[in-house]
């Protein structure tokens, strides 16, 4: 995964975030608990999910029950040791995770990283990044990373994380304390308005980059294309065998249920928009020229077969 997806991703679920009521705001870690339930279609354990996420089974806890009070999952304890609580998410918390990641794919604006990702692949990255938990902290210290500047102001790190003003003031004053951050003074511009990385607060971004990149978000399986197409040639070669589905000239109606070529086209465009259907599902791509080898393929098959017909048709 890229830090620009990452930050993509985070960005847009903290402006959700600031417009649901506070009673029922989720944190982005308790999100990713949802979708982690929700991939994964089954129970776990609260240790497994806290093991998914590097946190102490206390702070869990806290979180599953929070989830838990709003309806959004169910804790039941282990059959074979009470000690052990399982989790599961909730229909109210299926229909939570889709609107959520729905409203979070429509916060991305256009020509930004992951802006035309669908909320069933929202889904899986926010998933996977559940393992990767950044406070407000080290969310700043990976934008101005990922930004590549010199400095930086604050107004561009609160356009740029989906953060509040008084949240990144007060974390950017807690950081230049710390030493991961230092103030910098340019020419008319206010000395407190821009920061820069020091040297360990540019380890620190590094070693979190490294992290993110390090996930793999889920995908679904990919259709094995040689065993694709053979079932689509068997299906098509079946339809040849039927002589009432092809015409070979429009002096024989009689002999086509249709009583024209066009009918036998209709049936190949049926075949080739199924291996369309199969293809997109496969890829779980939101369109098909992201993978112009799908688009080029069906495109010479159809050329392939229009050419064949019109040929048979015209002896």
């Amino acid at each position: 995964m890229e830090l620009r997806e990452y930050l993509s991703i985070r960005r847009a679920y903290n402006l959700v975030r600031q417009g649901a009521a506070a009673p029922t705001r989720l944190t982005f870690s308790e999100f990713a608990i949802l979708c982690r339930l929700d991939v994964a279609g089954g129970s776990l354990k609260t240790s497994d999910i806290a093991e998914y996420q590097g946190s102490l089974r206390p702070t869990m806890t806290h979180r599953t029950k929070h989830l838990a009070t709003l309806g959004l999952i169910e804790r039941v304890k282990g059959d074979m040791d009470r000690r052990n609580v399982v989790c599961q998410i909730t229909d109210q918390g299926r229909e939570v995770v889709r609107e959520l990641c729905t409203n979070t794919c429509a916060m991305i604006p256009v020509g930004q990283a992951l802006s035309r990702v669908t909320p069933d692949r929202m889904r899986k990255y926010v998933d996977a990044m559940g393992s990767v938990s950044c406070m407000s902290g080290e969310l700043i210290l990976l934008g101005l990373h990922e930004y590549d500047r010199d400095y930086c102001s604050v107004t561009d790190l609160v356009d740029g994380l989906g953060l509040l003003q008084p949240t990144v003031s007060m974390t950017v004053t807690s950081l230049v304390e710390d030493g991961y951050l230092e103030r910098v003074q340019v020419e008319g511009s206010p000395r407190s308005a821009l920061v820069a990385l020091t040297e360990s607060g540019e380890e620190i971004a590094k070693s979190i980059c490294a992290r993110v990149e390090a996930l793999v978000v889920r995908r679904k399986p990919r259709v094995n294309s040689a065993r694709l197409g053979v079932s689509v040639y068997r299906e098509v070669t079946e339809l040849f065998a039927d002589k009432r589905h092809i015409c070979y000239s429009r002096s024989q109606p009689r002999h086509c249920a249709g009583g024209s070529i066009p009918l036998f086209i209709r049936h190949i465009t049926k075949y080739l928009i199924l291996l369309c259907v199969e293809t997109y599902a496969a890829t779980g791509c939101g369109e098909f020229n992201k993978d112009m080898r799908h688009g080029h393929r069906l495109r010479h098959a159809w050329i392939t077969w229009k050419g064949w017909v019109h040929g048979r048709g015209s002896r």
